[in-house]
């Protein structure tokens, strides 16, 4: 990487690599939507491909600081986010590490750095699992949203790419709060 190419990325990368770093470590909060912000906006070609190598070193570096913490964790507060957790990972079944993959296409297990330490699922292969999973999801997408920039206005594509991404949010919130709703339900019976 050249000094000029350097000039070249902008500084809304630096908060894409915060905000995925954020969605991996701290709370899960749909990074997509910075992401496809920055590649529809990108002036180089460059731009997009470094966008996607940014989201996975984000993520595999937040989840290892998640699992880091979960880790180390000691006392009354990390025995029962780990017990809620696990009783969680049970419901919806994930119970082998290509759930990390399957988490890509449907978001259900958040946290995933603290699932891999509490399933006890090999580090190196999960956090490789995590870049394998961000590579193809943000790979993808990015493919996708410059192909269609490429043929249809940018403001367009943002229009289309943005209700894509809240209709994606939307559809996951209330996945969730049926199963819940669910879970309640068979819980008072």
């Amino acid at each position: 990487m050249t000094l000029d190419t350097i000039r070249e990325i902008p500084s809304s990368l630096l908060g894409l690599f915060l905000a995925f770093l954020g969605d991996a470590a701290f709370f899960p909060f749909a990074p997509e939507i910075p992401f496809v912000a920055v590649v529809l906006t990108a002036r180089s070609a460059r731009i997009p491909a470094v966008a996607v190598a940014i989201s996975i070193v984000a993520e595999v570096v937040g989840t290892g600081c998640l699992y880091v913490l979960m880790r180390l964790g000691k006392g009354p507060v990390f025995d029962r986010v780990s017990r809620r957790l696990i009783g969680y990972l049970d419901l919806v079944r994930a119970v082998r590490p290509s759930t990390i993959l399957w988490n890509r296409v449907v978001p259900i297990v958040p946290f995933m750095g603290a699932v891999i330490c509490i399933r006890r699922w090999p580090l190196a292969r999960s956090l490789g699992l995590v870049a394998l999973g961000g590579l193809l999801k943000y790979g993808a997408l990015a493919l996708a949203v410059r192909g269609a920039a490429s043929l249809a206005p940018r403001g367009i594509v943002a229009g289309i790419s943005f209700s894509l991404a809240g209709g994606w949010i939307v559809l996951n919130i209330t996945r969730e709060v049926r199963r819940r709703h669910r879970q309640n339900r068979v819980g008072t019976q």
